[in-house]
C-alpha cells in the first residue's frame, strides 16, 4: 500500500516567517533612518497669551521646511537642534491644528500639530473685559464731573445709568456717586427754600405797593435784608420807589397838618385880639390900638371887644392902620 504525503505551503515554512521578520526590521530600520532628517519633538503644543507656540526638534541641513503652505525658517544649532516660536493670526478657536511638511531630497515627511488655545483665548476675554470696564469707567467718571459741576437730577441720573451699566463694581466711583447723590438733594433742598423765600419777599413788597405804611415797607425791608438773588436789584429798586413815594406824601401830609396847625393858631389869636370900635361901637371898622384912631375920635365914645365879636358884627379892620 503506497503512503500519500501532503506538502505544505511555503508561507507556513520556518523560513518564510523569518524572512517577513527581516524585512520588517529592515524597513523599520529604514523609516527610522530615512525620518531623522527632520523630527518634531511634540505634537501637542499650547500657546501663549499672545497666541504665539513654540516647536522644536532636529532638522538636517538642506531640509526644507513648510507651515501651512508657507515655507519657513528653522535656525538650528551645532547640534541641528531647533526651538522656534511661531506666530498665530488671532486663533478665534480652542484648538486649531497646523501641518508641517519637510522635504529632503526626494523624502518628505509630514507631521500634524495640535495647537491648545485657551490661555490665549482667556487672556483675550480679559483685555477685552478690561477694555470694557475702563471704558465704562470713563463714561462714568464724565457723567460724574458733570453731575458734580452742575447739581441737577436729570445730570445724576445719567449718572447713575452709567455706575450701573459697569461691567465690574467700582467702589470709588460709587463712593462719588453718593455724594453727588446728597449734593443734588441738598442743591435741590436750598432751591426749594430760596423759591420760597423769594415769593416770600415778593409778596412782602406787593403788599407795600398796594397798602404803603410803615409797617409793610419794614415787613419788606426784613423780607429783603437776607435776601440774595439775581433779581434782588430790582426787587430793592421797587421797593426804594415804594418808600420814596411814601416818604413824600408823609411829608406833604405833616406840611399841611402844620399849615392847618398854624392858621388855626393864628385864628385862635386873632378871636381872642382886643379891638377897639368908635361911636359907642357903631362904627363899621375896628382898631387894634385906639392911639392910632383919627385925632376926632371921641374917645369916651370907644368901647372894646375881641375881634371875633367884631367880626361876627360885620367889622372889618380900619385899612388906615
Amino acid at each position: 500500500m503506497t503512503r500519500h504525503i501532503q506538502k505544505r505551503p511555503f508561507y507556513r515554512k520556518w523560513w518564510f516567517y523569518l524572512l517577513c521578520l527581516i524585512a520588517t526590521i529592515a524597513l523599520v530600520f529604514i523609516y527610522i533612518i530615512s525620518s531623522t532628517f527632520f523630527t518634531l519633538t511634540e505634537k501637542d503644543v499650547m500657546a501663549d497669551e499672545n497666541g504665539s507656540y513654540k516647536i522644536s526638534g532636529i532638522k538636517e541641513p538642506n531640509v526644507t521646511v513648510s507651515l501651512n503652505g508657507m515655507t519657513i525658517n528653522l535656525p538650528v544649532d551645532d547640534n541641528n537642534r531647533y526651538d522656534v516660536t511661531i506666530n498665530q493670526d488671532e486663533p478665534k478657536d480652542e484648538f486649531s491644528r497646523a501641518q508641517i511638511i519637510a522635504v529632503h531630497n526626494s523624502r518628505t515627511i509630514t507631521r500634524d500639530i495640535r495647537i491648545d488655545n485657551k490661555k490665549y483665548l482667556e487672556h483675550q476675554k480679559k483685555l477685552s473685559d478690561d477694555k470694557a470696564q475702563s471704558d465704562a469707567e470713563a463714561n462714568a467718571i464724565e457723567k460724574l464731573n458733570l453731575v458734580e459741576e452742575q447739581t441737577t437730577r436729570n445730570n445724576l441720573a445719567e449718572a447713575i445709568s452709567a455706575i450701573d451699566n459697569l461691567p465690574h463694581e467700582n467702589a470709588g466711583l460709587s463712593e462719588r456717586l453718593k455724594a453727588a447723590k446728597d449734593k443734588v438733594d441738598e442743591a435741590e433742598k436750598n432751591e426749594k427754600e430760596e423759591k420760597e423765600k423769594s415769593k416770600q419777599v415778593e409778596n412782602k413788597i406787593s403788599a407795600a405797593e398796594a397798602n404803603p405804611s410803615r409797617k409793610t415797607i419794614n415787613d419788606a425791608e426784613k423780607a429783603l435784608e437776607n435776601y440774595s438773588s439775581p433779581d434782588k436789584d430790582d426787587l430793592f429798586n421797587r421797593l426804594e420807589k415804594v418808600k420814596n413815594n411814601f416818604e413824600k406824601s408823609n411829608k406833604s401830609a405833616t406840611s399841611s397838618s402844620s399849615s392847618f396847625e398854624r392858621s388855626s393858631s393864628y385864628q385862635d389869636g386873632q378871636s381872642k385880639k382886643t379891638v377897639y370900635v368908635a361911636r359907642k361901637g357903631d362904627s363899621k371898622v375896628y382898631w387894634y390900638d385906639k392911639n392910632k384912631m383919627p385925632s376926632s375920635t371921641n374917645i369916651d365914645n370907644v368901647v372894646s371887644m375881641t375881634e371875633e365879636e367884631a367880626i361876627n358884627k360885620g367889622k372889618k379892620h380900619s385899612p388906615e392902620e
